[in-house]
This record gives structure tokens, sequence and C-alpha cells, in this order.
């Protein structure tokens, strides 16, 4: 013979009472470390700053600094850009 099987009865219950919703603050976080930076998020964006908003040009390292110059003077059209020719043509033929 089968094993008897459990019939489903309709929708499991649930106590009722408070929800019980986990959040970032919950579990000890708070909502300022969302803002805090790591340190591969500063070496890679080239930045000191210690929170999202703190970013800038004052938080900047030297070399990002130099960086965004060369760019907003290529942008404005104030020196030519790196390269060559410049881009190569669209590949997908549009």
């Amino acid at each position: 013979s089968s094993p008897a099987r459990a019939r489903s009865t309709g929708p499991a219950r649930v106590a009722a009472g408070p929800a019980r919703v986990a959040t970032v603050s919950r579990g000890g976080y708070g909502g300022s470390s969302l803002r805090n930076t790591t340190e591969a998020y500063r070496q890679q964006r080239g930045t000191t700053a210690k929170t999202i908003d703190a970013v800038g040009r004052r938080t900047m390292t030297a070399e990002k600094g130099q960086q965004v110059d060369r760019a907003r003077k290529i942008v404005h059209g104030e020196a030519p850009a790196r390269g060559g020719a410049g881009p190569k043509g669209n590949i997908h033929g549009f």
C-alpha cells in the first residue's frame, strides 16, 4: 500500500500580529551605511571621500583631477582627443 499523503486545506495560516519586515536599519547597519564608500570604490573612482555625499572635486586624487581636466578640455574643444582619427565607425552598420 502507498504511504498516506498530507492534503492541502488551503493557504498556510500565519499567526496574527505585527508584520516582521527585515530592513537594513533593523539589521544594525543604520541608514547611513548605504552612503559610506568602500576602499575598492574609492580606488576605482579616484576619490578619498568616505561617503557618497562627499564625492566631488575636493576629494579627487591628483591623477583623477588631471583626467577630469583633460576630459573637460576635449569636450569644450580646447584640446584634441588622443588616438588620432577618433571613432572607427559604427560596427553594427546603422
